[in-house]
């Protein structure tokens, strides 16, 4: 590289010596002699061409020929000085399109590494739910007695029998088996279902986008998973929320409702102060007292409309007075330090936050770095979308369509394109129409209850199949849940029980009868390691999807491939 530079650089010296050569001294020869016109005589030099030279003048012999041939080698030497600076410089170029490429390929190993990560995190969870199945057996040995247990086949005739079934069988089957609502089935079959058991969920849109159906919805949803209700809306109207008065958190009412603005900041302020006592409450049992000391149920604190708090609060905004020793009072400030406690010490008090807002930004929260607090929370945000309609109230109507996004969550288009937020379907009002009337109206509510489902009439069966169908229920019933208090093993009689981690304990196994994917019916952990071999190939997510599922790119049974590949969790 730098020999390139320097022969050129010489190159450049020596033709620019020719050059200066090539225009010094006579082309022509030419005559020199003395006058004597003039004393001392004069010296004169002419050309060979001029008519009166005398006889005693002296010739000088010119320089054409040395001129050519300088100005030619100059021009020569010029030309390859052009080609030794054009090679250095490519020689360059090519240290910093190496040093590019390294680090390109450098970023895709990083992501190469955080996608296998990811996939072991879930292999880890499986296999952590087949750990809590097996560890309930070892410890309940008569439970594979009674499960490969084959039924003798004049049972099956045997109707009136139904009910002296297996109690080991029937109990594993009663505990996953409840029967759901249609609404709550309408939730669960939506796109909201990857965040409708989140700890914090941020429910953003215009006016008329649906916020206040889905969050009714969700109200819904959470008082059938027996949580209790804090409640505030300084939207609220008369008959909203008709019927929830009964699963509403003891000591609590609906707050936000008053007389004038005065009277709805008071009830609202009411409202904080209780949100923060009860989180303030739990967080000092969390940390003073023994878990059997204390009983933290779930409990669902709805925050609609938080736009609306800064403007109703600063009906009590006071300059302080040293004088009299008041510290004044700022909604701003007070918004700010509600927002912090909430989203850092509402999870320790197994407590969960619903918040409503047309746009989730610090100038209509009225706080400042509330969106960074949010983000470090692991708030899900749901953003819904509505359009100008002239027939529905207020003029807008929701389009059904939104975007979800989930904190360390990526999202990619069909092409393996990388998207900010995943693009959903969101049931609106008029779906939910088909199940309940008034998706405001909990007046249909009643206390959660498990129904017992009946028992197919026993038939012969294969004890592998038998054995198979209760590890499968067994498995769904320990499947760990982050955001419920989690039971733990009932211990042996006479046993103390321990209530230490007993991960490291846990045997992991592979359990039968999983599910197959593609057409070579590979089970997960096939399918996963194959994934992981293209992946490190650098093949794209279309490709992985047509070799694997054996399906072209919008062809029949692409959807499906499709949906299948999305279940991974990859």
């Amino acid at each position: 590289m730098k020999g390139s530079l320097s022969i050129s650089s010489g190159l450049l010296i020596g033709s620019a010596a020719l050059a200066f050569t090539s225009i010094i001294g006579a082309f022509e020869p030419q005559y020199e002699y003395c006058t004597l016109a003039t004393k001392p005589c004069t010296l004169i030099t002419v050309p060979s061409w001029y008519a009166n030279i005398p006889k005693n003048a002296k010739m000088i012999p010119g320089s054409g020929l040395t001129r050519t041939i300088a100005s030619i080698l100059g021009a020569s030497l010029c030309g390859c000085a052009a080609l030794f600076s054009s090679r250095g410089l490519k020689e360059l170029e090519i240290p910093q399109l190496d040093q590019a490429t390294n680090k390109l390929l450098e970023e895709e190993e990083l992501e190469k590494v955080a996608i296998a990560s990811k996939m072991r995190v879930e292999d880890f969870r499986r296999e952590l739910n087949d750990g809590y199945a097996y560890l309930h057996l070892e410890r309940n040995p008569h439970l594979v007695e009674e499960l490969t247990k084959v039924p003798k086949p004049e049972s099956a005739l045997e109707h009136s029998r139904i009910d002296q079934e297996s109690p080991v069988i029937e109990a594993a089957l009663l505990t996953v088996e409840t029967k759901i609502p249609q609404a709550i089935q309408m939730i669960l079959d939506s796109d909201l279902k990857q965040i409708v058991d989140a700890g914090i969920i941020n429910l953003v849109g215009a006016q008329g986008s649906g916020k206040s159906t889905t969050s009714c919805m969700m109200l819904r949803y959470r008082v059938w998973r027996s949580h209790r209700l804090v409640i505030v809306n300084p939207h609220k109207r008369k008959s909203m929320y008709r019927g929830l008065e009964a699963h509403l958190e003891p000591g609590t009412t609906f707050y936000g409702v008053g007389m004038g603005d005065e009277g709805r900041a008071t009830s609202l302020m009411n409202g904080l102060e209780k949100v923060l006592a009860l989180i303030g409450k739990r967080y000092d049992e969390y940390q003073h007292l023994d878990e059997n000391q204390y009983n933290h149920y779930p409990i669902t604190i709805l925050l609609e409309e938080c736009a609306e708090y800064d403007g109703l609060l600063s009906i009590f905004n006071r300059p302080p007075n040293k004088a009299t020793g008041d510290e004044g009072f700022s909604a701003k400030k007070y918004l700010t330090n509600f927002w912090k406690k909430l989203f850092i010490a509402s999870r320790k008090g197994n407590c969960f936050v619903i918040r409503t807002i047309q746009s989730d930004t610090n100038t209509t929260n009225g706080t400042e770095g509330l969106a960074e607090l949010i983000k470090s929370s692991g708030a899900c945000t749901l953003t819904q979308f509505s359009v100008p309609d002239g027939e529905c109230i207020g003029g807008w109507r929701s389009t059904g369509e939104g975007e979800i996004k989930i904190p360390n969550q990526k999202y990619f288009d069909s092409e393996g394109n990388t998207l900010d937020a995943n693009p959903v379907k969101v049931p609106t009002y008029w779906d939910y129409a088909t199940a309940i009337k008034d998706v405001t109206d909990f007046s249909d509510l009643i206390p959660p209850s498990i129904e017992p489902v009946s028992l197919p009439e026993p038939q012969p069966e294969n004890p592998e199949d038998l054995w198979e169908r209760a590890i499968e229920h067994l498995k769904r019933s320990f499947a760990t849940d982050t955001n419920t208090k989690s039971t733990p093993f009932p211990p042996k009689s006479g046993e103390v029980p321990d209530t230490k981690n007993h991960l490291e304990t846990v045997e992991t196994k592979v359990f039968k009868g999983e599910q197959r994917y593609t057409p070579d019916s590979l089970s997960r952990e096939e399918l996963l390691t194959k994934i992981r071999s293209m992946l490190s190939c650098g093949d794209s997510q279309t490709k992985i999807i047509e070799n694997l599922w054996k399906v072209e790119k919008n062809r029949s049974g692409w959807k499906q491939a499709y949906k299948e590949f999305k279940e991974l969790n990859l």
